[in-house]
């Protein structure tokens, strides 16, 4: 499951970078999070939802 919201995670980040791999550390930064609430049976954080206005603001 947490390889799940991690995916949905990394997604939403590739509207944020141009490129994945300029997102690589924050992907890291995730992942390390996500490992750690896992291993504590934390529940992970939902990916937040973008409006239209961020995504115009993004461009």
């Amino acid at each position: 499951k947490g390889r799940e919201i991690l995916a949905k995670h990394v997604q939403a980040l590739s509207s944020k970078y141009s490129k994945l791999s300029d997102a690589e550390a924050e992907i890291k930064g995730l992942y390390k999070r996500f490992t750690e609430l896992e291993q504590v049976g934390k529940p992970l954080p939902e990916v937040p939802k973008t409006t239209a206005k961020e995504k115009e603001a993004e461009r």
